[in-house]
């Protein structure tokens, strides 16, 4: 009898493990299989993921892992740091929930969890019979967050194998968290960035408008200057070529004035020969063939209808003969160097001794063309700035005395702009009290230029 009891006992334990043991077994294979699941889904993640998907696809692999009568995740607050209730299942349980909370963080089971990185299991104290199970959300970098889980009165919770995969499972959720925060700042601030880039290139749209109204009205500024200098110098052979025709119709006067009045109308026919031959090449708009020393000739000529340029400064030409041509546009020459040469000018005003020097000569890559004048020079600091838009020494339009030049900051400024685009470079030589030395390097293709040149003396 005794024996039978014994026997009885011993079946009954051995009945008992086979269970447990079938229990582990079966826990052990569905673990395996939901890491197999898990690596597959985490594969495929995204980073643009809503935090409340996040917390659903988390709860779907957790319960499959251990069964939860509810399940909460905070969120810890970026402003204040504090911990915050962002998503509960079921929603009704958020009173029980939040008690449960406020009772373990006086507990200091929370912050056990948070310290330790790993599961912490404690009786409820709302319910008899349950368990809560809290893990921090954390990430090699910071801490997300934290899970809270209840679990079934009779949930079987075994193994290693399930508690380290409940550890990845949260690991993974804490990771997904961060990367979905990360790339919404990403997000924020690629916006703001191309805000940003779009209101500056709005703005540099702006500027470039601003500029070339000024330059347009520098421009005009030219016109308004060399018509009145035409008009000047139209005005003198045309005032004593009137008074001669006066006389000889008064019969105060001979034929042998026929001659004088012959050269004052020539002298009116070269200036409005040279004034259409501007215009014209002016309003190219195509790359042409150039001769610099007809262009510099043409455009010199002009600047004899300034009063100051005309009497009160020294010139000296030296031209090279047979100069080779060059290609671009007319108007980007002249305006380019012109700007240099007025540049020069403004510098002597002040000066002694006024001497404008330009020199042209080529050799086997450029046409090169030096600008010299005796003007007040530029100090060694402001060389690397005279390209620079707005940057000038002289006065402001309107701010200085009475004829002495004033400038927007724009002359040498457009120069560059107009000539760089043809790989022209600029060397600047200058000294305070002595002047300055502008060279112009015009790179050109001896080939094309011979071709232009055969055309040229064709037509």
């Amino acid at each position: 009898m005794c024996d039978t009891k014994v026997d009885n006992n011993y079946i009954q334990k051995s009945e008992e493990r086979v269970k447990y043991l079938e229990e582990v077994n079966r826990s052990t294979l569905d673990t395996l299989d939901m890491m197999v699941t898990l690596g597959g889904n985490l594969s495929r993640s995204q980073l643009d993921v809503d935090p409340i998907q996040i917390f659903r696809e988390t709860e779907i692999n957790l319960k499959r892992l251990y069964s939860f009568c509810s399940l909460t995740f905070l969120v810890v607050n970026e402003v204040d740091h504090d911990l915050g209730m962002a998503y509960c299942n079921p929603n009704a349980d958020r009173p029980i929930i939040q008690k449960e909370i406020d009772i373990n963080i006086n507990k200091g089971n929370l912050a056990w969890a948070l310290r330790h990185n790993r599961a912490v299991l404690i009786p409820s104290d709302c319910y008899d019979g349950k368990k809560l199970i809290f893990h921090s959300l954390t990430t090699k970098s910071q801490v997300v967050g934290m899970f809270l889980g209840m679990l079934s009165e009779n949930e079987f919770i075994v193994g290693d194998i399930s508690s380290d995969l409940f550890s990845i499972i949260l690991y993974n959720c804490a990771q997904a968290l961060e990367n979905s925060a990360l790339y919404k700042k990403l997000k924020t601030s690629n916006k703001q960035l191309t805000c940003e880039i779009n209101e500056r290139m709005r703005g540099e749209e702006h500027r470039r408008k601003l500029e070339h109204q000024l330059m347009q009205q520098s421009r005009l500024s030219s016109i308004g200057l060399l018509t009145a200098g035409i008009a000047h110098n139209l005005r003198g052979p045309l005032t004593g070529l009137m008074g001669y025709i006066d006389l000889a119709q008064s019969g105060m006067r001979e034929l042998k004035d026929l001659d004088k009045m012959m050269n004052m109308a020539r002298n009116m026919e070269d200036i409005i020969q040279t004034m259409l031959i501007k215009s014209r090449r002016s309003q190219e708009k195509e790359k042409n063939s150039i001769n610099i020393n007809d262009l510099l000739s043409t455009e010199l000529s002009f600047l004899e209808s300034d009063p100051f340029f005309k009497h009160k400064v020294e010139k000296e030409y030296h031209y090279q003969d047979d100069l080779p041509l060059i290609q671009g546009i007319y108007s980007d020459f002249s305006q380019g160097l012109m700007n240099i040469i007025h540049n020069g000018l403004h510098a002597m005003h002040q000066s002694k001794l006024r001497k404008l020097t330009v020199k042209t000569w080529s050799d086997q890559n450029s046409v090169n063309v030096s600008i010299s004048d005796t003007g007040c020079g530029i100090a060694k600091e402001n060389i690397p700035k005279l390209f620079t838009p707005f940057f000038s020494t002289k006065p402001r339009s309107g701010s200085g005395e009475l004829r002495e030049p004033t400038g927007t900051g724009l002359g040498l400024y457009s120069s560059y702009q107009l000539l760089q685009p043809y790989g022209v470079k600029f060397h600047i030589e200058s000294e305070l009290e002595k002047g300055t030395a502008f060279l112009t390097q015009i790179p050109f293709d001896e080939q094309e230029c011979e071709r232009a040149t055969i055309l040229n003396s064709k037509v």
